[in-house]
């Protein structure tokens, strides 16, 4: 027993045999001294399991005062309560765990491609549907279809294939310099592109009388098309003449066409562009919400009959910003169904005004509302603001302004009448068209006749009401010559100074401002 001590100390110290036991003690000391609660190294606790001796283990707790077995100690070495199976154990479920992640680390990795496929495959479709949905910037020319544009060859086919390639495709037409003949033809959409744009460099004309199709009421017809904008500088020669205007004398002046007809073209854009010469009206808009017509040039002689530069119809919302026409009838007229309508800074002459109506005619129900025209001059024009029903029809005209206007020369400055009878056709059915909040405002200027204002109301009760003329000051053309105004079956509100004065019968005259009434004129029908 006493030589296995020093070999038991030297398996429990790794200190050499011929070490005395006190330095054995003295270390042992040290530990506790420290601390700790034991004084075998791992080392040391590795070799007494390889030598599995019950003994050397009991002698070796009673040695550290301990009652925990080696592999007690073991787990407290370690840290942890489990045992080396339980960690054997721990260690295969960790090494499962971490295939499992592993698959899952694969599948994720996958998943992430898929969805980075998927995310480039989005990206190329939307670069795609933009470049579809935008309009590409180049040009499709007419000549490059065969337009010859030399004023003798008919190019209408030509023309045609080119707006079908452009409203397919680019949404850019082009006529360059040149006199391209055309026949009657009409343009569809919708186009693909957003906006569609034709641009007139050159002159369009349109074929003679003699080779005309008389079932065509327009000459060159757009339906359709959606934000259509049609550009100068060029222009469209209607090549109208005494072949067409010959009409009045048989009163058949109707079925001469049109030359620019835009129906259900809602955001229609006319700028800058030049019309001579149409044989009827110069631009017939219809059922196009949202127009913008923009400095037009719109010109025929004053003789020539129902060639109104711009008629509008069932439209909502058109704005007329400046512009010349010079025709043979209304410069704009604006019928049934419209209503939002903005008109400024137009001169008109010669021509017969701007009129809203005639509203009613053949016994129709028409409806206008909310008009304007601003800072508009008239010159030596049949009329300068009118508005007109016809006996026996229905509807309304309603909220209409027209303000600060200049007339020169002009026969019937100011005039609204529920007696308009085209060609002596009206019969003895009174009016029933309503007028109602009519504004004249801020109107100066010359008349070349001596009826200056003409308010002409049925006897139907109620049939015009909301009149009113604010700050008129309308001379005598001819200094020799005396104007009045006219006034009857109403009654009207004036506010400042009104010149002529006017005096309504029966006498239901409201004044603001005190002015001197005179006795009307004939009666004007």
């Amino acid at each position: 027993m006493n030589q296995s001590k020093p070999l038991l100390l030297t398996l429990l110290t790794g200190e050499d045999a011929a070490e005395p036991t006190s330095g054995a003690n003295e270390r042992r000391r040290q530990q506790q001294q420290l601390g700790r609660g034991d004084t075998i190294s791992t080392q040391e606790r590795r070799q007494q399991q390889q030598l599995g001796g019950d003994e050397m283990v009991e002698a070796t707790q009673q040695q550290l005062g301990r009652g925990d077995t080696a592999a007690t100690r073991e787990r407290q070495q370690l840290g942890r309560g489990d045992t080396a199976a339980t960690r054997e154990r721990r260690h295969s479920s960790n090494s499962g765990e971490a295939a499992t992640h592993g698959r899952r680390r694969d599948r994720l990795e996958g998943g992430r491609k898929a969805n980075c496929i998927k995310l480039v495959i989005t990206c190329i479709l939307t670069i795609i549907s933009i470049s579809q949905s935008q309009p590409i910037t180049s040009e499709i020319d007419v000549t490059a279809f065969g337009a010859i544009g030399d004023g003798i060859t008919d190019d209408k086919l030509a023309l045609q294939d080119a707006w079908n390639v452009a409203c397919s495709s680019t949404g850019n037409l082009m006529l360059p310099s040149g006199n391209f003949l055309v026949g009657p033809t009409t343009f569809r959409g919708p186009c693909k592109p957003k906006t569609m744009v034709v641009n007139v460099i050159g002159t369009v004309k349109a074929i003679p009388r003699k080779d005309w199709n008389n079932e065509a009421d327009t000459w060159l017809n757009f339906e359709h098309v959606e934000n259509l904008i049609i550009t100068g500088p060029g222009q469209f020669e209607g090549q109208g003449d005494s072949g067409w205007w010959d009409c009045e004398k048989t009163n058949n002046c109707e079925t001469n066409p049109t030359a620019l007809g835009f129906h259900h073209c809602n955001g229609v854009k006319l700028i800058k562009v030049t019309s001579k010469n149409s044989p009827k009206n110069h631009i017939s808009i219809n059922a196009c919400d949202g127009a913008i017509v923009d400095n037009v040039t719109l010109i025929a002689p004053k003789e020539s009959p129902n060639t109104d530069g711009i008629d509008i119809s069932a439209t909502n919302g058109v704005h007329v910003n400046g512009g010349t026409i010079q025709t043979g009838d209304d410069c704009i007229a604006i019928n049934g169904g419209s209503s939002n309508i903005h008109i400024d800074g137009l001169f008109c002459g010669p021509g017969h005004g701007v009129s809203v109506g005639s509203l009613g005619r053949n016994g129709k129900t028409d409806i206008v509302r909310n008009v304007t025209v601003i800072n508009t001059t008239f010159t030596a024009t049949q009329n300068g603001a009118r508005v007109k029903t016809v006996p026996g029809g229905s509807g309304l005209a309603d909220d209409i302004t027209f303000s600060n206007i200049t007339m020169v020369a002009v026969e019937n400055p100011i005039i609204l009448t529920q007696f308009y009878c085209p060609h002596k056709q009206c019969n003895d059915i009174p009016p029933v068209v309503h007028v109602s909040d009519v504004t004249f405002k801020d109107i100066h200027g010359t008349s070349s006749k001596p009826d200056a204002i003409n308010i002409l109301c049925s006897k139907s009760p109620e049939s015009c009401t909301g009149i009113t003329l604010e700050q008129i000051n309308i001379g005598a053309a001819n200094p020799a010559q005396r104007v009045v105004s006219n006034c009857h079956n109403t009654r009207v509100q004036t506010i400042g100074v009104v010149s002529p004065p006017i005096v309504c019968t029966p006498a239901s005259f409201i004044s603001i401002d005190t002015v001197t009434h005179e006795q009307p004129s004939k009666d004007i029908i």
